[in-house]
């Protein structure tokens, strides 16, 4: 999973209610690399249930606390950079490779007229 944005994941009746997980790696996936994504203003960053392999590497982000059921294997985080959590997206901004994702993120362009009315 690459050059994705992803922010405000939260459960609409609060934290208590239910885990909200930006990026969730689902039952035993095996072999995930999660790089170069921007990911703030979220209930939970990352996580997932019983996942096997998974690199976390060079991702942007304002809280670096992942929620992990079960891990089956190796799980490795390294590289990331933090946002500061009240300014998140304007330190992506302040950050010329950060920005570049930001720019970049959604459907790719030859896509994007499906989304007009």
């Amino acid at each position: 999973m690459r050059r994705n944005v992803i922010h405000d994941v939260h459960h609409p009746r609060g934290v208590e209610e239910g885990i909200p997980i930006a990026i969730y790696v689902d039952d035993e996936a095996d072999w995930v690399t999660i790089q170069e994504n921007v990911i703030y203003a979220n209930q939970h960053p990352l996580g997932g249930s019983d996942p096997r392999r998974v690199h976390v590497i060079y991702n942007y982000w304002d809280d670096e606390t992942p929620v992990w059921y079960d891990p089956i294997g190796p799980i490795t985080v390294e590289k990331s950079i933090d946002l500061a959590p009240d300014r998140a997206r304007e330190a992506c901004v302040d950050d010329p490779a950060c920005t570049v994702i930001l720019d970049r993120a959604g459907l790719e362009p030859r896509y994007r007229p499906t989304l007009a009315p």
